[in-house]
């Protein structure tokens, strides 16, 4: 985005400048933690808990109800966990609302890609307006 003004403005990019680099740092793997990220959702924008669960198959392959009701995070990337009416289930997405996203975001698979994104655009925004 500062590079696109820069552009307009009629700047010349030499690549030095601080929108070119990104702060990054290395742990092992032993000492991190990729904590939930989670949202609570009061309406469904005029839709059933019925209603809302069939919106969501248009874009998860997979909804079930988790076996043990105790452990409910997400085993691998693709997947989401959702409490309705007091049961938790696990959502697999679909390849095709992944790649709905990535082209809906220029391509950009290093954002679009990410289950955070995919359940932003495929379930906030469309299904509920959010």
């Amino acid at each position: 985005m500062r590079k696109e003004r820069a552009l307009v403005s009629g700047k010349t990019i030499t690549g030095n400048e601080d929108f070119n680099y990104f702060m990054s740092i290395i742990y092992a793997s032993d000492n991190l933690e990729i904590l939930d990220y989670n949202r609570v959702i009061r309406s469904f924008n005029g839709l059933s808990a019925d209603e809302f669960m069939d919106a969501l198959k248009k874009n998860f392959a997979e909804i079930r109800e988790y076996n043990d009701q105790s452990r409910v995070r997400p085993g691998r990337a693709g997947v989401a966990s959702l409490l309705l009416q007091g049961k938790w289930y696990e959502c697999t997405m679909k390849n095709e609302a992944v790649e709905k996203v990535v082209r809906e975001h220029g391509g950009n698979r290093a954002v679009s890609t990410l289950d955070v994104q995919v359940l932003n655009d495929c379930v906030l925004r469309d299904i509920l307006g959010i």
